[in-house]
């Protein structure tokens, strides 16, 4: 299961970023790969003014993330919870 970043109202550089925090998330890879010479070279061929955040700014975005996933994930719990306590729906 995946996560939505909401990437409306990003500007360019905030939207490269987010789509590495997603990959990197969703991929399980570490915050260290956007360090790597390799994965920079293929980020910025064919666009040398590619941006690539710092492991530090994927870690923290990334942790970011989590914290409004969890959030939204307990009060779609809560909310579940509280239907079927009252009787209006079968858990």
């Amino acid at each position: 299961m995946g996560f939505h970043l909401a990437l409306v109202g990003l500007d360019l550089i905030e939207t490269q970023s987010a789509e590495i925090v997603r990959w990197v998330a969703e991929s399980k890879r570490p915050f260290q790969i956007v360090n790597d010479r390799g994965f920079q070279t293929l980020m910025k061929t064919g666009r040398l003014g590619y941006h690539i955040p710092s492991m530090q700014t994927v870690s923290r975005d990334v942790k970011r993330v989590f914290v409004r996933v969890r959030k939204r994930i307990a009060k779609m719990l809560q909310v579940r919870l509280e239907v079927g306590h009252n009787g209006d729906e079968n858990l």
